[in-house]
């Protein structure tokens, strides 16, 4: 077999200030410049927003917490500021120059920033931080540009968040474009004018609303050093989805069920959901959740709904923090409506998850057959780190929701034991998948009213047998002719990993001092033998598959190389 290589630019090491940076949608990394001034002024812009009334908004959850609903988590504040009527512009001493703004959001445990106009020029960057900098996510650059301008970044831990934009000390001009001049801050001083060109070089950050989560995120509290980290936003019987033996045989399936967050206008919610395979294994990013979580959404906000990846604890009781991966943006592709239909909604994902992201495009069965026990679910409870439930009853076909058709959802009867506990559905879990015993979907989480307290009052699925082509004739009322773009009808179709082999891996931590180690960690699929190389590091080699304590001693930036 071919032997494949895989290697990053993965470490930078310097005798310095050292942060923790979050990863977020395909963003470049780096440490926002003003860090590496401690005595720069920090009075620059900032808005205070107005607090929602978080007991009353707690008062409707407790009424309102049900599965057949979208999951409440925060609260949408419209704000109309950009670049232009917002902000400071600052020159440091090395000559950068940078814009920043920060948004007070009194008593949240986060805020969701979103963007109607977002633009960065080639050679500019955005980061976001949270008050105590310990959380970074960016830099955003041109390549996150949005091609409808439409964008959201990823929840930033507790009461404030900064924006720290960084214009480019010069800026590339087209060989057609005859443009002489500088850039000073977001303005262009130039000795001859080309209006049109001067439009793809300018900074647009233009936010429409603030969203104020209100509920508790657990992965955000690894960036609040005032508390220890906290877990545990779900129901205690919930069981971790990397318990043993709960989840041993069902690694690679909990890697296509993803949390999805998008703002409406009023409110961030949250639901879960699935990728899910095409009979010609296109790995094209369609997602299945339900519809009465995203179904009726507009493509506008659906073009800033964000997806994280990975959210789930390592270990069972938890381990240490995730920190989750994210994408932003999809749009509709087809949907069966609650009332005459099956409530499923397929979203097709503006980007595709790269390696890094361990997507798996799960399988799936349309026959319309009763499966005994052991049936799994695997989702996001009330937001939280991804949990895993078994179903110890047959199935039972049947309606569901208001208006759903008989036959059209399976009825799951009895949450059982999965080895490490029993675990149930809540709010948050909707639009989650149903897998039968040889790990295919069967149906999308509708409603239901188990409890930790109540695991045999049931829950239902809306069938993927229904999903498939009963909810109408039309194209987007089915799944039949996106997940069979060849026509070849099967029954089944088993999951696929399209990086399956290709080598990958981690670091721990990707910053340090001069002196210190760093562990890494394999994630390849299917490895039996292992190449390391170590720029810079000592041993400069290895071939087990996790080495562990390699040392850098000199500052700079080095490659890890490993070969599979």
């Amino acid at each position: 077999m071919k032997r494949k290589l895989y290697s990053i630019l993965a470490f930078v090491l310097f005798a310095g200030f050292t942060i923790q940076t979050g990863f977020a949608q395909p963003s470049k990394g780096g440490t926002p410049p003003s860090f590496n001034f401690k005595t720069l002024s920090e009075s620059f812009d900032i808005k205070d927003l107005p607090v929602p009334d978080v007991a009353a908004l707690e008062a409707e959850d407790a009424v309102n917490n049900s599965k057949d609903a979208p999951f409440r988590a925060g609260v949408s504040i419209p704000v109309d500021v950009n670049m232009y009527n917002a902000g400071t512009w600052t020159e440091l001493p090395d000559g950068n120059k940078i814009w920043r703004l920060k948004f007070t959001a009194s008593g949240a445990n986060g805020v969701v920033v979103y963007y109607d106009d977002f633009f960065i020029p080639e050679g500019g960057k955005l980061f976001l931080y949270n008050e105590s900098k310990t959380q970074v996510i960016g830099a955003y650059t041109s390549e996150n540009n949005p091609p409808e301008g439409l964008f959201a970044t990823e929840a930033i831990q507790g009461e404030t968040v900064t924006l720290e934009y960084v214009a480019p000390q010069h800026f590339k001009i087209k060989p057609d474009k005859q443009i002489k001049g500088i850039i000073k801050g977001n303005k262009i001083i130039t000795t001859n004018q080309n209006n049109a060109y001067l439009n793809e070089v300018k900074p647009s950050i233009s936010i429409s609303q603030i969203a104020y989560i209100y509920r508790n995120v657990p992965f955000l509290q690894k960036y609040n050093p005032s508390k220890a980290p906290q877990w545990g936003s779900s129901d205690v019987c919930e069981v971790n989805v990397n318990c043993s033996p709960a989840g041993d045989s069902w690694q690679d399936e909990k890697r296509g069920v993803v949390e999805i967050w998008w703002n409406d206008g009023t409110y961030l919610n949250w639901c879960s959901g699935s990728l899910v395979n095409t009979t010609n294994n296109s790995g094209t990013p369609y997602f299945l959740t339900a519809f009465h979580c995203t179904g009726s959404v507009s493509t506008a906000i659906l073009h800033t709904a964000e997806f994280y990846f990975k959210y789930e604890s390592a270990a069972c009781p938890n381990g240490s923090q995730p920190t989750p991966m994210t994408l932003t943006g999809c749009t509709h592709v087809a949907s069966g409506p609650t009332t005459g239909g099956s409530d499923f909604d397929l979203l097709l994902l503006d980007n595709t998850p790269t390696q890094s992201y361990a997507p798996y495009y799960n399988g799936w069965d349309r026959t319309n057959t009763a499966w005994p026990a052991t049936c799994v679910g695997i989702h996001h409870p009330a937001g939280d780190i991804k949990k895993i439930s078994y179903s110890t009853s047959t199935l039972v076909s049947g309606g569901c929701l208001t208006g759903m058709p008989v036959g059209s959802a399976w009825n799951v009867n009895t949450w059982g034991p999965t080895g490490n506990g029993t675990g149930v559905t809540e709010g948050g879990s909707s639009g989650s998948p149903l897998f039968n015993a040889a790990g295919r979907i069967v149906g999308t989480l509708s409603g239901g009213a188990s409890t930790c307290a109540a695991p045999t009052a049931g829950d239902c699925y809306g069938k993927f047998y229904y999903h498939w082509d009963l909810n109408g004739a039309a194209n987007n009322q089915r799944l039949k002719p996106w997940l069979d773009p060849l026509g070849t009808n099967p029954n089944t179709v088993n999951g696929f990993d399209p990086f399956a082999g290709y080598p990958d891996f981690y670091g721990t931590p990707t910053t340090v001092y001069e002196g210190q180690t760093v562990n890494f960690t394999d994630l390849t699929v299917s490895a039996t033998s292992w190449a390391w190389q170590f720029e810079g590091g000592n041993p400069a080699t290895s071939t087990v598959q996790n080495p562990t304590n390699i040392l850098y001693n000199q500052q700079g930036t080095y490659k890890v190389k490993l070969t599979t």
